[in-house]
C-alpha cells in the first residue's frame, strides 16, 4: 500500500531502501474538484526530513521549504511523460511568497494547514499565517491532494475538513431523492465548465461506451447521436477523432460455427468519427455532414488539423478523390508544425485519416506521406509504446498494400511457403489492448516482418541436426532488429554494429 487510514490518521508509507537518485512520488487525491469559496483544513506531522507531507492542487504540489513555498509539477512517469520535465523539478515563485516557512514550521509536532480557493487563485496558510498566494492555471484540475516522496519521508495527516459556501440544510424532498439527476438538461455554460474542468482525456478513454450506445441505435438516430458527440460544440472546440484498437483475436460468440481455417481478426482502428462517416453515407447525409464540419473557423492548430482530417474522411467516403488528396497533403503541412511533446489524445487526427487513405489506391501515396512524417516525429521524441504500435501497424499496412496491391491476402495471413511457420506469443493483455498481428513477407531468399504483436517468431519447419551452418543477413538498426535462434538460444547484432548479444528464450 501507499496510503492507509487508522485511528483517525492518514499515513503514507516510506519506502525503506529506496535509491536516493530515483524519485518515488506518491499522491493521495480527493475526488471532488474544489470550487471558489472552498477551504481545506488539516494537520500534518513534521519531523526533520523523515516525516513530512505537502499539499497539492491537481498536479501542482506546494512544497513547504525553510525559505518559503516552492512549487513542483508532478510528472506522469515512464513513457506517459512526453514534455521532458525533470521528475524532481522545483520552481521558486518569489512574487507569490508571503512569509518564510522556517519560523512557522513546528518540528516533531503537528502543524495546521489551510488551503483557500479564491476566484481563480489559491491561498496557503501555515499555522495561522498566510505563506503563499498564486493564480491557478485555467486548465489545472482543482482537486486537493497530499503529496510526498515516499523514498524520502513518511506522511501523517489528521483532521482533514472541507468547508464551503454550501446550503445549510436539504429539503425533505431532496433527502428522499439524493441520487436523483437534474430534471433540466445542463445549459451550454454548464457543459462548457464541465469540459474545462475534466478536459478531453476522459472522453478519449470512454470510446467503448460511446460506440456501444451508438451501435444499438437505428442508423438515423445513430447519425444524430454521433454527430453531436464528434462535431465541435460548447464542450469541445475540435472534431473528436480519438480512436482505439479492437481486441486481437477475440473469442467467437457462443454458438458460432467456425470454418476449416480461421484467420486473425481484430487489432484494427475504430473511432466514433469513423462510425459517424460510415453512418452518414448509409443514411445519405454526407453532404450535410461536410457542410457542418466545414462551418467552424479553427481557433488553433489542433482544431485546424482535426477539421482537415475529418473533411478528408468525408470526401473519401463520398468518392471525392481529388478533394481528399488535397486534404491529406494539407495535413502533412499542418502536422509538421505539431509540438513533439503533444500527447497522443491530440494525435489521432492524422492517424484515422491516413488509415482510411491507404485503403484507396488513388490516395494511398498521400496517406503514406502522413504516416512517414508521423514515424519520423515518433523517432525524434516518442509518445508512448502503445501509440507507436498503433502507428507502425497503419504504416506497415500502407507499405504492404503498396507492395502487393489491393488483391493481396488479408494482413496477417499465413505465408504460402510451407517451409516457414510464423508464430506470435500473445498474452491476455496484448490481445485486450488490440496489439496488431504481425505479417511476414516471404520471398525467395528473404523474410521480412511488417508490424508486430509482442514476441514474433518465424520457424523453419525442418529440424536441423548434425553439423550445419546458417548464413544470413540480419537487420540490426532503426528499430528493425531481428535475431537468429536455434535450440532455445538466440543471437543478434547490437544496433551500434560493434557488439553482439547472445541469450536464451524464456
Amino acid at each position: 500500500y501507499d496510503w492507509v487510514s487508522s485511528d483517525g490518521v492518514i499515513r503514507g508509507r516510506r519506502f525503506i531502501g529506496a535509491d536516493p537518485a530515483t524519485p518515488f512520488p506518491s499522491l493521495l487525491q480527493y475526488h471532488r474538484p474544489l470550487e471558489a469559496g472552498d477551504v481545506v483544513r488539516y494537520e500534518f506531522f513534521h519531523e526533520g526530513t523523515t516525516i513530512h507531507v505537502d499539499p497539492a492542487i491537481g498536479r501542482l504540489a506546494f512544497l513547504f521549504r525553510p525559505e518559503g513555498v516552492e512549487v513542483h509539477w508532478m510528472t506522469l512517469g515512464g513513457d506517459r511523460e512526453t514534455a521532458g520535465i525533470d521528475p524532481r523539478n522545483r520552481l521558486i515563485e518569489s512574487e507569490c511568497r508571503r512569509a518564510s516557512v522556517e519560523p512557522l514550521l513546528k518540528n516533531a509536532d503537528w502543524n495546521q494547514v489551510e488551503i483557500a480557493i479564491l476566484d481563480g487563485a489559491v491561498r496557503l496558510s501555515l499555522n495561522g499565517t498566510v505563506v503563499y498566494e498564486r493564480a491557478l492555471e485555467h486548465d489545472l484540475q482543482p482537486a486537493f491532494g497530499l503529496f510526498h516522496d515516499k523514498g524520502e519521508s513518511e506522511a501523517r495527516v489528521r483532521n482533514v475538513v472541507l468547508s464551503g459556501d454550501w446550503p445549510e440544510q436539504l429539503s425533505s424532498e431532496q433527502l428522499a431523492n439524493l441520487f436523483q439527476s437534474q430534471e433540466k438538461a445542463p445549459t451550454p455554460a454548464v457543459l462548457a465548465v464541465r469540459s474545462a474542468v475534466l478536459g478531453e482525456l476522459p472522453m478519449a478513454k470512454n470510446l467503448d461506451a460511446v460506440l456501444g450506445r451508438a451501435r444499438r441505435l437505428p442508423p438515423a438516430d445513430r447519425y444524430l447521436q454521433l454527430r453531436a458527440w464528434v462535431l465541435p460544440s460548447v464542450t469541445h472546440g475540435a472534431v473528436r477523432l480519438n480512436g482505439q484498437l479492437t481486441p486481437t483475436d477475440p473469442p467467437p460468440a457462443a454458438g458460432t460455427k467456425l470454418g476449416p481455417f480461421r484467420g486473425h481478426t481484430g487489432g484494427t482502428i475504430e473511432a466514433p468519427a469513423l462510425l459517424l462517416v460510415d453512418t452518414a453515407r448509409e443514411v445519405g447525409k454526407l453532404d450535410e455532414l461536410r457542410t457542418l464540419a466545414a462551418a467552424p473557423k479553427p481557433g488553433n492548430l489542433t482544431e485546424n488539423r482535426a477539421q482537415v482530417a475529418f473533411l478528408a474522411l468525408i470526401e473519401l467516403a463520398a468518392g471525392q478523390i481529388d478533394e481528399a488528396q488535397k486534404r491529406l497533403a494539407e495535413l502533412v503541412t499542418l502536422l509538421d508544425r505539431l509540438d513533439l511533446s503533444s500527447g497522443e489524445e491530440i494525435r489521432w487526427a492524422e492517424l484515422v485519416a491516413a488509415a482510411r487513405g491507404i485503403e484507396n489506391p488513388a490516395t494511398r501515396s498521400a496517406a503514406r506521406k502522413i504516416l512517414e512524417l508521423m514515424v519520423a516525429q515518433q523517432q525524434k521524441q516518442g509518445v508512448a509504446w502503445d501509440w507507436e504500435r498503433r502507428l507502425r501497424h497503419v504504416y506497415d499496412r500502407g507499405e504492404y498494400l503498396a507492395i502487393v496491391g489491393d488483391d493481396a491476402p488479408p494482413f496477417g495471413t499465413q505465408p504460402p511457403q510451407g517451409q516457414w511457420s510464423p508464430v506470435m506469443h500473445p498474452v491476455a493483455e496484448s490481445r485486450g489492448r488490440g496489439t496488431p498481428v504481425p505479417h511476414w513477407l516471404i520471398e525467395k531468399g528473404q523474410a521480412r516482418r511488417l508490424c508486430g504483436h509482442r514476441d514474433d517468431y518465424l520457424y523453419f519447419a525442418s529440424p536441423l541436426r548434425g553439423n550445419f551452418e546458417v548464413t544470413c543477413n540480419l537487420t540490426s538498426f532503426g528499430w528493425r532488429e531481428i535475431q537468429l535462434g536455434y535450440a532455445g538460444v538466440w543471437f543478434g547484432i547490437v544496433y551500434d554494429l560493434k557488439r553482439f548479444e547472445l541469450g536464451t528464450f524464456g
